[in-house]
């Protein structure tokens, strides 16, 4: 009987890990490549498209000419957690058609995304599950298409109270500075 009660309590803690990151179990799940790329992305749980905090475009190295714009759709913390939502659309002249993920866009380079604590000067890197797992969006193997957005989304340690905005940085771009925090 206790064999059962800790399998069913490890299922239940593995689909809140699925959940608070916005994964899929199944096939198709974040920025799979399975649509066309005039197809519209589907967003990950937590990120409202519509909403937008901050957004800049920088020059990709992925090929001469390429452009991301990288959206900031918020900064949320909820207890001892915060979440940040982030899309990337990649612009790649010439009518590209291969899949882009965030690590193409960022030059071969893994996103890395963390905040920054301007009130006690505290650095937050994204959490990792008992497994060694980032709570948040693979870089490598989440896809997009071009002019298409990649939604992504990173859980982190919140910050205390008395912050209520953070720097983000992510990959090889400019910092987002005084991002708000909403509690």
């Amino acid at each position: 009987m206790t064999l059962r009660r800790n399998l069913r309590a490890a299922a239940a803690a593995a689909a809140l890990v699925v959940m608070a990151t916005g994964c899929s179990v199944v096939g198709g799940g974040e920025g799979s490549s399975g649509a066309s790329p005039s197809a519209k992305a589907t967003p990950v749980a937590g990120v409202d498209p519509g909403k937008v905090v901050a957004k800049a475009t920088f020059p990709s190295p992925l090929a001469d000419g390429a452009t991301v714009d990288v959206k900031i759709h918020g900064l949320h913390a909820t207890g001892r957690l915060a979440v940040l939502a982030v899309s990337l659309t990649p612009h790649v002249p010439g009518g590209y058609d291969d899949d882009i993920s965030p690590y193409d866009v960022n030059g071969d380079r893994g996103l890395y995304p963390y905040l920054v604590d301007v009130v006690n000067l505290k650095r937050h890197v994204v959490l990792k599950d008992a497994g060694g797992r980032e709570l948040g969006s693979d870089d490598v193997f989440t896809n997009g298409r071009n002019n298409t957005p990649m939604y992504l989304r990173y859980t982190y340690a919140a910050p205390p109270e008395n912050v209520s905005a953070m720097d983000v940085y992510i990959g090889e771009w400019p910092p987002f500075r005084n991002i708000p925090l909403e509690r």
